[in-house]
């Protein structure tokens, strides 16, 4: 991980504001359409559950600020964060411990 210089970054504005909360985090709600992602899943026999979180994963660790994690107080940048993070996240978000079955 890399630590991220507050002198220099462009989002310390939005760290100062968010440091002291006790669950700093991102909320997005879109519709999408999953159709052919659930057809292409369905022809392979993989778990739906397992698909979309990794292609959830997947797109979210291109986006440099879904990486800024805080590290002993300090943003730092996460080059490559496991799925299991994600896949805790959206559990915790959704409250629900079971796999989907679409």
């Amino acid at each position: 991980m890399e630590l991220i210089d507050l002198t220099t970054w462009d989002r310390a504005l939005h760290y100062q504001i968010f440091r002291n909360s006790a669950q700093p985090q991102y909320c997005v709600s879109f519709e999408l359409d999953i159709t052919n992602f659930l057809t292409a899943m369905r022809e392979k026999g993989y778990s739906f559950t397992f698909s979309f979180v990794y292609a959830v994963a997947d797109c979210a660790n291109r986006i440099k600020e879904f990486r800024c994690r805080f590290v002993d107080g300090q943003p730092g940048l996460l080059k490559n964060p496991p799925a299991a993070w994600w896949m805790a996240s959206l559990l915790c978000l959704t409250g629900s411990t079971r796999p989907s079955r679409i």
